[in-house]
């Protein structure tokens, strides 16, 4: 798990969706995780919101992924953060970078880092993360 340095916190979709899905091999670890950070300010980003409810969905999990939609709209525990200025940033990075394998998502998620405590369970984007901010 990836934690980077910022004021508020970002769970990529990994996270989520093993929190979200009881079935999935990190659903423990999640859970633990969202418990210990339930008084932590949390941001949403639209990158985020889509994945997981796509993932969710297409997974067979669609009433899950409607109620994950439902909340993260109404507020009622996150901050969202519409993807904006992002999404040309976003794709600029995303175009420069290669051999990372970095999705485009994670590639957001990646630049968020700058700002946002980011925690994740892709080692992929860990990975990234480390090398973008060694200390």
């Amino acid at each position: 798990m990836e934690i980077s340095e910022g004021p508020d916190i970002i769970l990529d979709s990994s996270v989520w969706i093993a929190f979200l899905r009881e079935s999935d091999s990190q659903h423990e670890k999640a859970k633990y995780l969202l418990r210990d950070l339930r008084y932590t300010a949390m941001v949403v980003p639209e990158y985020i919101l889509i994945e997981v409810a796509t993932a969710l969905k297409s997974q067979g999990y669609e009433e899950v992924a409607k109620k994950f939609v439902v909340a993260i709209i109404r507020e009622e525990f996150h901050t969202f953060l519409p993807a904006g200025e992002l999404a040309t940033s976003t794709a600029t990075l995303f175009l420069e970078r290669l051999g990372d394998h970095l999705s485009f998502t994670d590639t957001a998620l990646l630049i968020l880092s700058e700002e946002y405590r980011v925690i994740t369970f892709d080692k992929k984007l860990q990975k990234a993360i480390k090398r973008a901010h060694p200390n």
